[in-house]
């Protein structure tokens, strides 16, 4: 939760929170950054095991994921999930979809809604 909001450890600020219900999720989208995640042997496999460190994802959320103890990083933007913006992960079965990855630029939302 602190890489999220991009602090450290030791760094002292003040955080307002707000609590709110999530529907379990049903469906998500995801777009690889780089065709490093596209071409590991079991992706879908490697997403999962990131996803136990997460209690919710949102639309818009990057998940930083580190393979076979590499100091590489493998970034994937949340594209959409459902039934909601946000969605709970905790104890749910939740269908995963990959648009196609590109290095060089974010897909236009028309590609990535087909």
């Amino acid at each position: 939760m602190m890489k999220n909001m991009g602090f450290r450890e030791g760094d002292v600020e003040v955080v307002k929170t707000k609590g709110m219900i999530l529907g379990e999720g049903t469906y998500m989208k995801l777009w690889p950054r780089t065709i490093k995640f596209t071409s590991l042997s079991k992706p879908r496999d490697v997403f999962e095991a990131a996803l136990k460190g997460y209690s919710y994802v949102a639309n818009g959320d990057m998940i930083r994921i580190t393979h076979n103890y590499h100091h590489y990083y493998i970034d994937i933007d949340i594209v959409e999930t459902k039934p909601g913006n946000a969605t709970c992960l905790v104890d749910i079965y939740c269908e995963v979809e990959f648009a196609p990855s590109l290095d060089s630029k974010k897909p236009e939302k028309s590609e990535l809604r087909q």
